[in-house]
């Protein structure tokens, strides 16, 4: 199985984390087992703490160095996701697996950047979805990076959601829905916590 983590920029104030309404914004995929064969195949808590250290900056390189001891070995295989057209996102705030959409024979990835701007670049707060779709052509993505707001020459599928809700924070939460309507096919929630105009938020 492949796992992804979000880094999205945070604030701190009287001990409390929050989003940062500044900074640009990170998801990593990692691919689980892509280099491992049956030669390969350890028993990673065998390994000294030091050797469980992966750099997510290098994700995807060759001839990966352990950030603590500077050793090599046990490189992450993987890509960068970024949106370069929202560089205050708050891309990753929330992300979530959502299973074969369409009868896709492989599983998709929801990203929520809910400080991103409207359709028309505009209004930031307004906020972003980016459904991605799975399949080999994320495994060969230019320079391990993929943009979101870029996709030329990835190969990779991507659905932007955006929202006329100006400031309804769209993304701020993300999930599989499940079959909701019964037609065997699996729907996806968004959610956008300030879009009406009760406190409630709709989704």
């Amino acid at each position: 199985d492949d796992f992804l983590i979000s880094s999205p920029t945070i604030t701190t104030s009287s001990g409390s984390l929050g989003l940062s309404p500044t900074g640009n914004s990170t998801v990593y995929l990692v691919f689980g087992s892509q280099a491992v064969n049956a030669s390969t195949i350890q028993n990673w808590l065998d390994n000294t703490p030091d050797e469980r250290v992966g750099d997510l900056l290098q994700l995807g390189l060759a001839n990966q160095a352990n950030p603590i001891s500077g050793a090599t070995g046990f490189p992450f295989a993987g890509i960068t996701i970024t949106a370069s057209a929202q560089s205050n996102g708050q891309l990753g705030a929330s992300v979530a697996s959502v299973g074969r959409l369409g009868g896709s024979a492989f599983n998709s990835l929801l990203i929520g950047a809910p400080g991103a701007t409207d359709a028309n670049g505009a209004n930031p707060g307004t906020g972003r979805a980016y459904l991605i779709y799975g399949g080999p052509s994320l495994t060969t993505v230019p320079n391990n990076t993929l943009d979101l707001d870029n996709l030329a020459g990835s190969g990779v599928n991507v659905v932007t959601f955006v929202n006329s809700a100006t400031g309804s924070a769209t993304g701020r939460s993300v999930a599989e829905a499940g079959n909701v309507l019964g037609d065997g096919n699996l729907d996806i929630a968004i959610g956008a916590p300030t879009a009406g105009l009760t406190t409630t938020g709709n989704t």
